[in-house]
């Protein structure tokens, strides 16, 4: 595990995203929200929580009006949600 500040290294995370359909599969789902920037073409903003080098990180899917799914960020710092959710 390389990580500078308790953040994970950049390595693990590229490595990570060359198994991204194996990382989705193995991450618990919490959710989706409205698109927070108010992009029309995004129908939802779908969260999901991961381990990656034992860290806890966090993969933002954005469900678009033309039925693709596209990965929008992979993150170790917890994105702007909804408070009452349990994290």
């Amino acid at each position: 595990k390389t990580t500078v500040d308790g953040k994970i290294f950049v390595l693990e995370k590229n490595e990570a995203l060359l198994q991204l359909p194996e990382l989705l599969s193995g991450s618990e789902y919490l959710g989706s929200e409205h698109d927070p920037k108010g992009r029309d073409y995004i129908i939802a903003s779908h969260l999901f929580r991961t381990q990656i080098a034992d860290d806890t990180s966090w993969i933002i899917v954005n469900e678009t009006i033309w039925d693709d799914c596209w990965v929008h960020s992979v993150s170790d710092n917890i994105p702007d949600i909804n408070e009452e959710q349990d994290l």
